[in-house]
């Protein structure tokens, strides 16, 4: 199963019956968590991205769904506590770069510890975090290993499960699954 599939399944499992109230995608990208999140009946998803083109691409793919409860912010994920002032029950996070656009506009690894960070403060007990790392590129692997130090140091605080790529391989998508303990 693709990693970003297993994150919707292990999500949609977990939430199947607590309360679905604020949900964030971190990194809108297309759309596609954004609208799961929404089809996963949460009564509002806010999304980030700093690209007009992924604010774009979302608006249009939730529009053409015609789901509602949505907010997106073209800001950075590193700022969602400035639009935050609640407990989220889920965050996703899928690192990297837009499909089908320019590469060289990447997460990065201090905006995206910060947003981390900003996640776990606003997490409500019973929410989840997912983080979907992309090692393959040269700042996905900058930013996947300063991810995996950041987790090493939550241990205490999180219960965290890692998911690997089938394609066994140093550059395959890791998933994170975080939840409070």
């Amino acid at each position: 199963m693709a990693l970003t599939r297993l994150a919707h399944s292990i999500i949609a499992e977990h939430f199947k019956s607590l309360p679905k109230v604020l949900a964030v995608d971190a990194t809108l990208g297309n759309g596609h968590d954004t609208e799961f999140l929404l089809r996963q009946n949460f009564a509002r998803v806010i999304g980030f991205d700093i690209q007009a083109q992924a604010i774009n691409a979302t608006k249009t793919r939730l529009e053409s769904a015609q789901l509602t409860g949505f907010k997106l912010v073209k800001d950075g994920h590193q700022n969602m506590d400035f639009y935050l002032k609640e407990t989220i029950q889920c965050c996703m996070f899928n690192f990297g770069y837009l499909p089908k656009a320019d590469k060289n506009i990447t997460t990065r690894a201090d905006t995206s510890l910060t947003a981390i960070n900003s996640a776990i403060k606003l997490l409500d007990n019973d929410g989840l975090i997912s983080l979907l790392c992309y090692p393959g590129h040269e700042q996905g692997n900058i930013e996947t290993k300063a991810i995996q130090q950041a987790l090493g140091t939550l241990t205490n605080n999180m219960i965290i499960e890692q998911h690997l790529s089938q394609q066994a391989s140093d550059q395959a998508p890791i998933l994170y699954i975080l939840r409070n303990r």
